[in-house]
């Protein structure tokens, strides 16, 4: 892993160390303002007196010919995870200097403002300020970025704020979009309503990091209305901005960037992932790629222990170099990729992956009418017009009630 996490959660505050970066690249910290136009109400004058720092890394090597480049004209907007509330951009050096690389691109990786002190909107807020201050700078001193060649990115919470990012602009046209988004294992539904969330809790080790045992970790800050430190009450969670799952889509959705979504198929949230590809933006350019039997962020694992974590950060490197490429079309897609003997990998279409969500809604049926699973008590009380494991879209072959 990049980084070491300290102590319990809400026993004695997490610690962690810096991520070294990886060699050939070189990190300086860039401070960004924080800007009002986000136009989210109630939000204190004094907030936006203070800057945002990030690593802004680049390509560097000791060959002094290398160093005579100029710096790429490609910039990624890196988001990283941690629940909205731990890690940071130097937990983070290590894959945000191992993307530069694999790019060529340069990355800022902003240290966003985290909960439980800073709630919603507040972290989305200096996403968005840092995406704005790159295409439309206030200090006439700086670069201004094409947004064409700028790629949104992030992973855990940071995907799903990346995507709410995507959501934010398209309901303020005034501002261009990026070339593209990509979320890596994004989290698009903090009300943990899908079957993936029960399912798989044997496998990802994020089990006991989200739902009923992260909340009776930390009485002090959480209860029973209370469920995670980025909002501070429940009712904000089925915001779309909160999670982009509940947005709802319309035919201009086509008219987005390309999303680049991978997640595992081991992960707690790969049925989110599922239908926000298929009922939240069934128009958008959407680029789903399923990795079998793979764990929360597995590539932010090192590729020498899992190969597939080469194939997907590889495959990130192709995404951005082709949203960047004006002369290139993606097309929307849902692949499945998985291993094979000799380290080889094989790539499949699939042409319904919500079956895979559909299947596991049958299988916690199942369990519950056999005893084996208490239904009724497993899942959130969602809000009005919205059913278990769906975007109140309305057209789920399957609908589970409460």
């Amino acid at each position: 892993m990049d980084a070491h996490l300290g102590e319990t959660y809400g026993k004695t505050k997490p610690t962690w160390r810096p991520a070294p970066l990886p060699l050939g690249v070189k990190c300086r910290t860039k401070l960004m303002p924080r800007r009002k136009e986000t136009n989210f109400s109630d939000i204190e004058d004094s907030y936006f007196n203070k800057k945002i720092e990030g690593d802004w890394i680049t390509i560097y090597s000791s060959n002094s010919t290398l160093n005579k480049i100029p710096p790429s004209n490609v910039i990624i907007l890196y988001l990283h995870g941690g629940g909205y509330f731990t890690c940071s951009r130097k937990s983070h050096r290590l894959i945000t200097g191992t993307i530069c690389k694999s790019t060529k691109a340069t990355v800022f990786a902003p240290s966003y403002s985290r909960a439980p002190e800073n709630t919603f909107p507040l972290p989305l807020i200096d996403a968005i300020s840092c995406y704005l201050n790159l295409i439309d700078p206030v200090n006439e001193n700086d670069v201004k970025y094409d947004p064409k060649n700028i790629v949104v990115m992030g992973d855990s919470a940071g995907g799903g704020m990346a995507c709410a990012l995507l959501l934010w602009l398209r309901e303020n046209p005034q501002y261009p979009m990026p070339a593209g988004v990509v979320g890596i294992s994004p989290w698009l539904d903090m009300l943990l309503t899908f079957p993936s969330f029960v399912l798989n809790r044997s496998f990802d080790y994020l089990t006991g990091l989200v739902g009923d045992e992260f909340t009776e970790r930390d009485p002090k800050h959480l209860n029973a209305n209370r469920t995670h430190y980025y909002c501070k009450n429940d009712s904000e969670l089925s915001n779309y901005l909160v999670s982009p799952i509940y947005a709802k889509h319309n035919k201009s959705d086509k008219n987005l960037p390309p999303i680049l979504i991978q997640v595992g198929t081991a992960e707690l949230f790969r049925d989110e992932c599922i239908a926000f590809y298929e009922k939240t933006l069934p128009n958008a350019t959407i680029q789903l790629e399923l990795y079998e039997n793979m764990v929360h962020v597995w590539c932010l694992f090192p590729s020498q222990i899992e190969p597939l974590s080469g194939i997907s950060l590889e495959n990130i490197s192709h995404f951005v170099k082709k949203v960047t490429n004006p002369d290139i079309v993606l097309e929307r897609s849902c692949t499945e990729i998985r291993k094979t003997k000799g380290n080889l990998f094989k790539s499949d279409k699939l042409l319904n992956p919500y079956k895979i969500v559909e299947e596991g809604r049958k299988e916690i049926q199942a369990l519950h009418q056999l005893g084996k699973f208490n239904y009724i008590n497993s899942f959130p009380t969602l809000p009005e017009g919205l059913v278990v494991g769906c975007t109140g879209c309305n057209e789920c072959t399957i609908a589970v009630t409460n």
